[in-house]
């Protein structure tokens, strides 16, 4: 099978222009020149999030840490970028550091088939895949100088990571030819399918002071990306929109057409023997001069937005006139730039592509064509076949928003997971909070939210909450594993979301207990405000 990947843009690093200073009048010596532009964005546009999290230096394993689930699991992705704000340490660690992480512990940074950057103790900055047994086979990458060259300065470090290669950017300069492969092993493949990703961490272990804060995105910023979320202190809309590792389309036809419907000619499921395949979709035809299949994504609206399209094509070599596949959206007109792919005939090939998505429709069409610009009849009796066709939502696969409590809020549209900080502080003037966060298990006790405290019983009141689950629990929310109706008391839920009748808004204690009679996930949502 032919595997054929549209690979991501290259770009190039920005530099400082004559248009990126200001003269300042009265400087010993002549003019003085401040370089605003890039001091601007360094300090306040390209933070990925509001406000800042600071460091105790002194609690064990402390840091940022986030359940990513489905929607964050990296593993096997073609492309990851994590893109934060990093206050490099003034000297070298007493211990090592973790930038970020991801793995299977929340406790212990690295292990088994993990991901990781981290300054170690001689103050050198190394990016590793781990595979298995630990630390015998590592794919990895270090700069020794990174720590002394960059020491005190705050910037945006960007690291982005293809199954080959990994570029890493400071301030959106590219400082890749500064790192030296130190690979042990047979190293593992960047994003490798075994990936471990139960826990992402930031700041591991992080001195006091600014701890780093980022986000992962699956997929690659351009020039453009980076230059607007500096100019503007917000990230693309196809960023922030949100993404998800999750799949929105997991189509191999085994049951039917799996919702795809003809927009010209006719479609087949489950047609067996293509190639040697069985249940694959057919196109063709059906007697007329065209054939098109076409399905709504169902994810709304997504004028905007970005996704990655995955499929295996078949073009028999009997074709007379169809020799092309083109994708559409929503069958409104050609992409811009034409997607237009000439599958080798007679063979399955495999197509991996990111495309922008400009129709409210939000339907994707597949097209057999004469050509990159469907013009003219096709033969009588042309098909294509199609299997394994894949979509999800390209972005940010969660935007850290600081809150007054040590809970860690997801701002992408998509409104995802919450992170729970341990050890460190938040600082902003936002004084409400959200807390959403997923539990799934039907242990006596309960469970606590997030794990652990979330809140302050002295200075916060809880506003609203809401459950959301597709099932039918029995569920109650309360302060402690004994104490399990101080919120909400003991109902079954409907599928959907349910508005929860507080039993009180007053806190009794700095956690939040969920029980469930079930094992269904039950997502619970928590709003609120600081008193003082």
């Amino acid at each position: 099978m032919a595997d054929i990947r549209i690979k991501d843009l290259t770009t190039t690093a920005l530099s400082p222009a004559a248009d990126d200073y200001d003269e300042m009048d009265g400087a010993t010596n002549g003019s003085r020149k401040i370089l605003t532009r890039l001091k601007y964005a360094a300090e306040f546009a390209q933070r990925v999030g509001s406000g800042q999290v600071i460091s105790d230096g002194a609690t064990t394993n402390r840091a940022l840490i986030q359940t990513p689930g489905a929607r964050g699991n990296l593993a096997g992705g073609v492309s990851a970028t994590w893109r934060g704000l990093v206050t490099v340490p003034t000297s070298n660690p007493v211990t090592t550091l973790g930038l970020f992480a991801v793995q299977s512990s929340a406790t212990v940074l690295g292990g088994i088939f993990s991901l990781c950057c981290f300054i170690g103790t001689t103050g050198a900055i190394s990016i590793e895949q781990q595979g298995t047994p630990v630390n015998t086979h590592i794919n990895k990458i270090i700069y020794p100088a990174f720590r002394a060259t960059y020491s005190g300065q705050t910037g945006i470090l960007e690291v982005y990571i293809t199954p080959s290669a990994v570029v890493v950017r400071w301030n959106d300069v590219d400082i890749s030819s500064a790192f030296s492969s130190a690979n042990i092993g047979t190293p593992p493949p960047w994003l490798d399918p075994t990936l471990v990703g139960t826990f992402q961490l930031t700041g591991y272990n992080w001195p006091a002071g600014p701890a780093p804060l980022g986000c992962w995105i699956n997929g690659a910023l351009t020039t453009a990306d980076r230059e607007y979320w500096r100019a503007t202190g917000n990230a693309p809309y196809w960023v922030a929109a949100g993404g998800s590792q999750a799949l929105a389309i997991s189509s191999d036809f085994s049951a039917g057409v799996d919702g795809f419907g003809a927009a010209q000619g006719a479609v087949v499921g489950n047609v067996d023997g293509i190639g040697g395949v069985d249940n694959v979709l057919e196109l063709n035809t059906a007697g007329g001069t065209g054939a098109a299949t076409s399905r709504d994504i169902g994810l709304g609206n997504l004028v905007g937005r970005t996704i990655r399209l995955r499929f295996d094509v078949y073009r028999p070599s009997a074709n007379t006139t169809g020799t092309h596949i083109n994708i559409r959206d929503g069958g409104s007109g050609l992409l811009t730039p034409t997607l237009d792919f000439v599958p080798v005939a007679d063979t399955w090939t495999s197509y991996d592509v990111v495309l922008p998505m400009s129709n409210s429709t939000s339907a994707l069409q597949f097209r057999l064509a004469i050509g990159a610009t469907t013009g003219g009849a096709l033969g009588t009796g042309d098909k294509a076949y199609f299997k394994n066709v894949r979509v999800n939502l390209m972005g940010a696969l969660s935007l850290p928003g600081v809150q007054p409590i040590p809970v860690i809020d997801d701002w992408t549209g998509l409104g995802g997971n919450a992170a729970r900080l341990v050890g460190m502080t938040p600082v902003t003037d936002n004084r409400y909070f959200r807390i959403s966060a997923d539990t799934a298990s039907s242990a006596a006790g309960g469970v606590a939210l997030l794990g652990g405290d979330i809140l302050d019983s002295t200075r916060d009141v809880i506003d609203t909450m809401e459950q959301s689950t597709t099932g039918t629990p029995t569920v109650s929310v309360g302060h402690l594993t004994g104490s399990l109706t101080t919120y909400k008391a003991s109902a079954a839920l409907v599928a959907g979301i349910n508005p929860t009748t507080l039993v009180t808004r007053k806190l009794a204690g700095n956690q939040v207990w969920v029980a469930s009679s079930t094992t269904d996930t039950v997502r619970t949502t928590i709003t609120g405000h600081r008193t003082n």
